[in-house]
């Protein structure tokens, strides 16, 4: 949710009428693509299951690095007419970059975290200069902040409409 608010208020401010959706789910897409199927796995009788499904989960946390998140988004903006192509492609890895960057920031606990240059660099690093419970106390003002600008936009898109 702070990479969702985040990166909706940056882009409000950078570039609010052009491309908005692939910018926030590339800021989202990363931690789906990494964290949910772990997260599945967890609720999973995979003790009874075969080695390798145990295995399925940790298929998807390249994914939440550069290189990898950067072949993810070309490949997603194919599925695009050629006109809008270089947009979607353009904003769903400025959005990545943006979520990377803000993970970059915190301190990384456990072994499913951030590998940033993968398949380059195989080891997790962080700056470690916010911890990651910290983000969440700045969440109350990202979303409130986001609700309002929204509510604003909304309010002014109905009114050049009628």
């Amino acid at each position: 949710m702070t990479h969702l608010t985040a990166s909706y208020l940056l882009k409000r401010v950078a570039a609010p009428k052009q491309n908005m959706v692939p910018f926030l789910l590339g800021a989202t897409l990363p931690d789906m693509l990494a964290y949910i199927p772990l997260l599945v796995s967890g609720f999973l009788p995979l003790k009874s299951m075969p080695l390798w499904v145990n295995a399925v989960p940790y298929f998807f946390l390249p994914f939440h690095g550069i290189v990898s998140f950067t072949l993810l988004s070309w490949l997603l903006a194919l599925l695009f007419p050629a006109e809008i192509r270089k947009g979607i492609f353009l904003n769903l890895e400025l959005g990545g970059l943006l979520h990377m960057f803000l993970d970059l920031l915190q301190v990384q606990h456990g072994r499913e975290v951030s590998y940033l240059l993968f398949p380059l660099y195989h080891k997790s690093f962080s700056l470690g200069w916010i911890e990651t419970e910290s983000s969440l106390y700045t969440l109350p003002l990202f979303v409130a902040t986001a609700t309002i600008v929204l509510g604003i936009d909304i309010f002014r898109h109905r009114e050049r409409s009628s």
